[in-house]
């Protein structure tokens, strides 16, 4: 459920209060100042991806090259991984289009929703590096996070992943390796 309209509803009724029960002994200017102060607050709690913008997620891999991403189940045996064993994707257009995707993700305040899948997913570069990140999608409104140093989102890198590993719903683990190029 949205509560996002519930909040910015009750906000308003406080604003219409105050401004209407402005006492006769009070200056105007002060309740005016007192308005514009809890309106700029309400902003930045309702709109941290305007405010923050764009960031780059995998930043720790700048200037190296990825030559293999590994999408691993998240926990042996858990309901909800996107894919059951390691699924190895070596092919250089979807490694591009999955390293575009989180080079431009935004900030994100999440609400613990239910997850529908979940997936580890590992940067291997040609230097034999590994970088490791979290990737959940959950309920429509949510969309699919990112985990790594912070918390961040980015919705269509969770249909992008569900497209190449032909997803189609919640797997258990199993401990072999597929590779597609």
């Amino acid at each position: 459920m949205n509560y996002y309209p519930l909040i910015w509803l009750l906000f308003a009724a406080i604003l219409i209060i105050t401004f209407f029960k402005i006492d006769k002994k009070r200056n105007k200017k002060n309740s005016f100042t007192f308005v514009a102060f809890l309106i700029m607050v309400a902003s930045l709690a309702f709109l941290p991806r305007q405010i923050f913008g764009r960031w780059n997620s995998i930043s720790e891999l700048d200037g190296k090259v990825i030559s293999e991403i590994r999408l691993q189940p998240s926990e042996p045996d858990w309901k909800v991984n996107l894919v059951g064993r390691d699924f190895i994707i070596t092919d250089k257009k979807q490694i591009d289009t999955i390293t575009q995707l989180l080079r431009k993700v935004e900030v994100y305040s999440p609400s613990h929703p239910p997850r529908i899948w979940e997936t580890n997913m590992v940067f291997i570069t040609t230097s034999k590096d590994t970088f490791k990140i979290e990737v959940f999608k959950s309920n429509e409104y949510n969309g699919t996070v990112i985990n790594a140093l912070s918390r961040w989102r980015k919705d269509e890198i969770g249909s992008f992943l569900e497209k190449v590993t032909k997803y189609r719903q919640p797997v258990y683990s199993d401990t072999t390796t597929m590779k597609f190029e």
